[in-house]
């Protein structure tokens, strides 16, 4: 209700010659694109993330459970490096979400192929010969509060001819037993979706080798802003952040400029009004930036557990 308030007293505001009597043109329609975009990005962000994940990956919630899936440098589910390295890789999985107490089995399945309706209603990855080459296994027990933290180490991760590619990571229950198999797959719970890229055999920790990545399918572009990411998810995030950095630095810059009109205005009743109102927009546009952010990890972390 609140941000309805606030749309509307945007709107009314947007539609007056100055903010807040600080001199800035609102007649031009520059800055009206510049306030609005700044209003609607935090909504619109979290948004475009959610809905350009057929399969979400590394951060896919349903049914209230989240998987979360990173490299041993926390690389993005995007980027996870493979087993072609000489040093042991494993990826950090978290989960949330799930029953406490509870012992789950986690395993990793070829994308190609994977129906979710069909697994969900009880057909199983492996008899449909989704296994990657040698991939095992990974069980453990969630917590008090339904968290599960694992590592899924090197040697249960995909070789041989599935080294890289697209994957399926799977979450279901453990219907294992203490007298046969300790971990066996039972119930479908979730999953969501990896991407294991081409790695260096000298790729590990920064103190043990390169860190450098070489795949052709990167998910990321080199430019002058620094890489930026090729998925809607990740562009959208970034762009964010080269925005907010932007914005903020306007309104810092706005500041100084403002104080320095007022040091320097020699009592001149004008200098000194000018000054203020420069001072005030430069305020009021870091409040704006301030409540996007909010309201970007309000909606796209904590309602709709994206990895932004």
């Amino acid at each position: 209700m609140s941000y309805v308030v606030l749309a509307k007293s945007l709107t009314a505001y947007l539609n007056q010659d100055t903010i807040i009597t600080t001199g800035l043109p609102m007649k031009n329609r520059l800055w009206k694109i510049i306030f609005l975009l700044l209003f609607i990005l935090p909504i619109l962000i979290p948004l475009a993330a959610f809905a350009s994940n057929t399969v979400p990956g590394g951060g896919s919630t349903n049914n209230n459970v989240t998987i979360t899936v990173k490299g041993p440098n926390d690389e993005p589910w995007n980027s996870l490096p493979s087993t072609q390295s000489d040093y042991d890789i494993s990826y950090k999985v978290t989960v949330t979400g799930l029953e406490s107490r509870t012992s789950y089995h986690i395993k990793i399945f070829r994308a190609n192929g994977w129906d979710t309706t069909a697994i969900e209603n009880g057909a199983d990855p492996e008899e449909a010969g989704l296994k990657p080459d040698g991939v095992e296994s990974v069980c453990g027990a969630s917590d008090d509060y339904g968290n599960l933290s694992i590592t899924y180490p090197d040697g249960n991760l995909p070789d041989g001819k599935d080294v890289t590619g697209s994957f399926i990571m799977e979450v279901s229950t453990n219907s294992g037993t203490s007298s046969g198999d300790k971990c066996k797959r039972g119930t479908y719970v979730q999953s969501t979706a990896i991407t294991i890229v081409t790695t260096n055999k000298d790729y590990g920790k920064p103190s043990q080798g390169s860190t450098k990545l070489e795949d052709k399918n990167e998910p990321t572009k080199d430019t002058a802003l620094g890489p930026i990411p090729t998925d809607v998810a990740g562009f959208a995030s970034k762009f964010a952040a080269i925005a907010i950095g932007i914005a903020g630095g306007i309104a810092f810059l706005l500041m100084i400029y403002g104080s320095f009109r007022l040091v320097f205005s020699n009592g001149d009743v004008e200098a000194v009004q000018q000054g203020r109102q420069i001072i005030v927009a430069a305020v009021t546009g870091l409040i704006v930036i301030i409540f996007s952010i909010f309201i970007l990890r309000l909606i796209g972390i904590s309602i709709l557990g994206l990895p932004i």
